[in-house]
Parts: C-alpha cells; structure tokens; sequence
C-alpha cells in the first residue's frame, strides 16, 4: 500500500509564492509568505516556523497584510460569499451558470438541515438558508456530514418508495455538488477557496474533512440498457396514432423523442427557436427564455449550459417542423384561447352565441344543459371571463402562443410531458417495474430522448451525439447512450426523408402570423 505524500504538508503555492499554513489546536489560522517560489527552499522556511510553534513563538507569525484578519464565518455568511464569487467569475471569466451555482448551495443546505433531521421547504426550488442553521458557525460541516446526510436521505427515500439505484445516484449528485462550494480549482481567475480567504473567511479543518468524504460519494448510473425491440417498434408505431388523435399529446411525444429534449426543455421550447435552412430541414436553437410569464423565473438555458455556451443547435427534418405547425401552431393562430385552456366543449363561437341567447332571453340553466357544461361556466362566458373576444382582441400574455406545447404556465406544459405522456408510456409498457426484456425504466418520458440519443450514437458518432443530447463530457453520451446495435438502428429512422421545399412556412417560423 503507497504511503501517503506528506511532503508539501503545511505548504500552499499562491500566485507563484509559497505560503505556510497550519491550524492550531485552539482553532488559531496561521498563513505567512514564505517569499519563494522555491518548493526546496519553502521546505526549509516551513520547517523553521514550525520549529518556531513548538517554541512557542506563533504570535509572530502574523497574516498577509493584503489580506483581512480572518475569521470563522457563519453557514449564511459563507453562502453569501460563494454567491458574491459566482458573481465576479462570471463577470470577470468564465464561471458556473445561475442554475449550477444555486443547485449546489441548495444541496450544501439540504445536507446541513438533514444532520439536525429536517429539509427546507423545495416548492420551486428556490429558497434560502433556513433560520435554523444560518447562524451556526461551518464548523459543523465536518467529515461526517457527508455519511450522516447518505443515512437520513436513505430513509426519505424508503418512506418515498424510491428504487435504491436512484436512491444511490441521487445521494452522490447531492454531496457531489455540495462539495463544489469549496473547490480549490476553477476555471475562473479565483477558485471559492481562494475567495473566501480574500474575503477574509477562515475555513475550519472540518472543511477539509468534509471535501476528503464527500469525494468518495461517486456512483455511476447503469449504462443505458437497450429497451426490447418489440417495445421499441409497439411505441413508434403507436405514437402515429397519438399524433392523430391527440395532437398536444403528440407534439409532447416529437419534442421528446424526434428532438431529443429533456422535460423542462420541451415545457420551454418555443416557436423562435425554428430556423429554416438551405437543404430543407430546420435547425433548433435550445437556448435561455428570459421573459418573464406571471410568476415564472425563466429558463435559464439547457443542462450544463454557461456563459461561453449557453445552449444548443440541432438539426430537424422538414416532416417534423412541418407536423408541428400544421398540428400545433395552425390552431394555436386560429383559437388561440384553446391552448391555455383544457379542452372543453365550448369555443369562441359557441361562447359568442351563448351570450347573444341570454341577451334575448335565454336561461344559462337551460343552456348548460344543452351544451354539458356546469350553469358556472355559462355565467363566466356571460361575464366576459371565457372567450371574450375574437382573435385580434385576445388578451394573452406577450408570450401567448410562442411555445411550442399547449399551457399558458409552464407548469402545464411541464405535467402535459411528466404526467400524461409519461402514463402513455406506461400504458405501452414502458413500466417501472424490471419486465419482459428490461430492468424497468425510472423516467418513462426521458426513455425517448435516450433512444433517440443511441441513434445518433450508432448513426452519427459519440461527438455528434453529445452535440445533439447537450451533454458537457463526450463521456457521459458514451457511458450511457450506446447500447443499440448497428442492425438495430434502421427501425427508429427512416432510410430516406422526403423532405419537400420549406419555404411555405419559413415566415411563421420567423414569427410572421
């Protein structure tokens, strides 16, 4: 067994300078320019001041005057500062997207509240640190924390009836992330450790543990598993059918399978991001919705997107864009009230004449009988509050019929893909539960975007593949998207394309009505 390097202990290298750094036992941070550049030479100063403790002589060895006098902060103080480091590397450099940088200080919490046995309160995914631990000093994040937040999670997790193999995967992301609160390296011009200590943070030696356990907490999800042919062939085949009969459905299904986007992609996609090209196809720009819709933040961009790539372009054949406008965007021109609502059987015709036979007389009792709506759905459309006025005179938000799914909300859109398309699935066979072939499929929605991902794997090449997916290593697209074989591949796309000249829709998607 290899002993470990010992050798630079006590011996940090800044800006070209060694610096001698030790902790005493009273919780005492002694940092001093060793004034060279020279690891030998560094040796020999640290064994000086060491010599120098042990004499008692440590309250002369004092900090960098650059720096300021360095104290043990609180759990909310240091938060506070990794965001205000986010903040100037993405300023300055280059540095971890909004969305990144958030997600890992809201796990860093989510591991913290775990030791003294609560969560924070998730709706949205968008909260603060919880009175509760703000004011307690990091110390309290040790060694420990790491097994500590892995037991109470395994736990959640039980009374949840979550697998263990997403459990696991779960549990590693968490404290994967967390742990990048204190690297100490970064693309950036600073890393958070160097920061920290600018702003005048000093880290306990806990910290240090807690980077040591929390590095062991790595666990791979199983490479993709190729679903059974049969099951491949049934939901293609399927899936013409749903396209007839429902076209919202439908788009969620091309979306997710033709263009390969994630869940929350898909609920933001929208018609802008169309663009006609030379050979006919179209290209698809995934990219960030900053407009705001009532109380919606956004969409920060796609995974593993930042400042230097903040999105993704990929290609789409003419049939696909063409299916969605004439399904899709066709009847989002003509009634668009029809895609924020559920369906019912009313429409703006109807509505207008329903008012125009109360107006003469009519009861809304006698009303809502003939049509099979309740006496308050008539009310509202008397009211002004249901189709109230024609095309032109809609009040819709400024970004109504811009997206591509049917939902005023995001939240619409996002259930159309993670409750009704994913209950399709499951109706096909695409279960939970390991079936005939497989060992049962935890994202049913996201199965497609994998088996479209394999395509391109097996068609394309691993790079092509990572493009089309958004995936920020070649290696996750080859770990977990080449499964199907080379004689398999015909049977998800077609041999040839047909794709006839695009110009008859280029001006809608260009946004012309």
């Amino acid at each position: 067994m290899k002993k470990k390097n010992t050798s630079n202990h006590h011996l940090q290298l800044r800006n070209d300078v060694y610096y001698f750094v030790k902790r005493l036992s009273t919780g005492k941070l002694i940092v001093k320019s060793l004034k060279t550049s020279d690891l030998n030479e560094a040796k020999k100063l640290r064994s000086e001041e060491l010599k120098k403790l042990v004499l008692g002589g440590e309250e002369k060895a004092p900090l960098p005057k650059a720096k300021k006098a360095l104290r043990l902060p609180t759990v909310l103080e240091l938060v506070e500062s990794y965001e205000k480091w986010v903040d100037f590397v993405n300023a300055v450099r280059k540095g971890p997207n909004a969305r990144s940088a958030k997600a890992n200080v809201n796990y860093l919490i989510r591991i913290i509240c775990a030791r003294f046995g609560f969560q924070p309160d998730s709706s949205g995914k968008a909260y603060g640190v919880p009175a509760e631990i703000a004011d307690r000093p990091i110390s309290i994040i040790d060694g420990d924390l790491p097994s500590d937040y892995e037991q109470y999670f395994w736990k959640l997790a039980a009374r949840r009836g979550k697998k263990d193999t997403s459990t696991e995967i779960s549990i590693a992301s968490a404290i994967r992330q967390s742990r990048a609160i204190f690297a100490d390296k970064s693309k950036a011009s600073i890393t958070p450790l160097e920061w920290y200590e600018k702003e005048g943070l000093a880290l306990p030696d806990s910290i240090q543990d807690f980077r040591k356990a929390a590095g062991k907490f790595s666990h791979r999800g199983a490479p993709y598993q190729k679903p059974p042919q049969a099951l491949i062939t049934k939901t293609l085949e399927a899936a013409e059918v749903l396209k007839r009969e429902n076209p919202a459905l439908g788009a969620a299904f091309v979306l997710a399978y033709d263009l390969g986007l994630r869940a929350k992609e898909a609920a933001w996609a929208k018609w802008d991001w169309f663009e006609p090209r030379d050979d006919g196809s179209f290209s698809v720009k995934i990219t960030k919705v900053t407009q705001i819709v009532g109380q919606e933040k956004g969409f920060q961009g796609p995974k593993s997107s930042n400042i230097e790539r903040p999105g993704r372009t990929i290609a789409v054949p003419a049939e696909t864009a063409r299916w969605l406008y004439e399904n899709i965007r066709v009847l989002q021109q003509a009634e668009p009230e029809q895609t924020f609502d559920q369906p019912t059987k009313l429409n703006f015709k109807k509505a207008q004449n329903i008012r125009g036979r109360v107006e003469a007389g009519e009861t809304k009792v006698s009303l809502a009988k003939e049509y099979g709506v309740s006496e308050a759905l008539i009310r509202q459309i008397v009211l002004g509050k249901k189709w109230k006025a024609p095309l032109a005179q809609v009040e819709l938000p400024e970004d109504a019929g811009e997206y591509v799914l049917p939902g005023l909300s995001f939240t619409k859109r996002y259930r159309l893909i993670q409750d009704e398309l994913n209950a399709w699935l499951r109706d096909l066979g695409w279960t939970k539960e390991p079936g005939k072939g497989h060992n049962g499929f935890e994202k049913a929605s996201h199965e497609l975007r994998k088996l479209k991902g394999s395509e391109y794997y097996v068609r394309l090449g691993a790079v092509q593949a990572r493009n089309f997916l958004g995936h920020a290593s070649v290696v996750t697209t080859e770990n977990y998207y080449a499964a199907l074989g080379d004689g398999e591949v015909q049977v998800l796309y077609p041999e040839a394309l047909t794709t006839p000249k695009a110009a008859a829709i280029d001006s809608f998607f260009q946004g012309a009505a």
